[in-house]
């Protein structure tokens, strides 16, 4: 299976976080999007269809448990 074909969202609120794990993902070649809360997550996760998500559990707005 060739993972660059897949795309994973991150659902992060801290930049810092957000930052240094999609690095990690995108030398992995995996296709990474961000979403800066819960409600972005959802809305991000109908439009782009992702493979797998990654969720923080404190967000503002709705959270991780909340999202998944």
């Amino acid at each position: 299976m060739d993972i660059r074909q897949h795309t994973v969202l991150i659902a992060e609120d801290s930049p810092t976080q957000a930052s240094s794990l999609q690095e990690t993902l995108e030398e992995k070649g995996l296709r990474v999007l961000h979403a800066s809360d819960g409600i972005q997550a959802l809305e991000m996760t109908k439009e782009h269809l992702p493979d797998a998500v990654i969720l923080d559990i404190e967000m503002p707005g709705m959270n991780g448990l909340e999202v998944s």
